[in-house]
């Protein structure tokens, strides 16, 4: 055998047709490599509809309402690994204004998407909530969100449940 690759008998073409092909295999894995990366990157933001609802209706419509302080969290369930922004995570609040299904001291676990881009909410300890849920979840694009951003919504609940 002398220098290189290819044996002192074998055709020149059998080579030479091995690394075209391999060349294309390199190309076309590298071109999907690149691909993987740019799709990758592309997100999809929580999109939410208009609400014009007032807070009188939306007190009607959900079974619990009221302004809670976030004790605690985000805690994620299961062993903590993050996968997805939609995973869930829990926010302990307790709840210091009470409207509708549950009462002054009251201790509602809450649970949202892991991110905002997938409606999560995410809280800070100590912060003051308004807070409508049915089944202990929430997300961006439902009514509620920072008490003192909702001072309006809180003053309309209170004189809904006062009559």
């Amino acid at each position: 055998m002398g220098r290189g690759l290819r044996p002192r008998n074998a055709p020149k073409a059998v080579f030479s047709g091995y690394f075209a092909v391999m060349n294309t295999v390199a190309r076309v894995s590298l071109t999907f490599v690149f691909l993987q990366c740019v799709a990758s990157t592309v997100a999809w933001a929580c999109k939410c509809a208009s609400d014009e609802t007032t807070p009188e209706a939306h007190l009607a419509d959900h079974e619990r309402v009221f302004v809670g302080e976030v004790l605690d969290g985000p805690h994620a369930r299961g062993c903590g690994f993050v996968q997805s922004s939609v995973d869930p995570v829990t926010y302990t609040l307790a709840v210091t204004e009470a409207f509708k299904g549950v009462a002054e001291g009251d201790e509602i676990t809450l649970e949202t998407a892991r991110d905002g881009a997938s409606c999560g909410v995410t809280m800070e300890v100590g912060e003051s909530r308004l807070v409508y849920t049915d089944d202990g979840s929430v997300g961006l694009c439902d009514p509620g969100g920072l008490a003192a951003d909702n001072a309006e919504a809180i003053e309309a609940l209170r004189a809904a449940t006062a009559r």
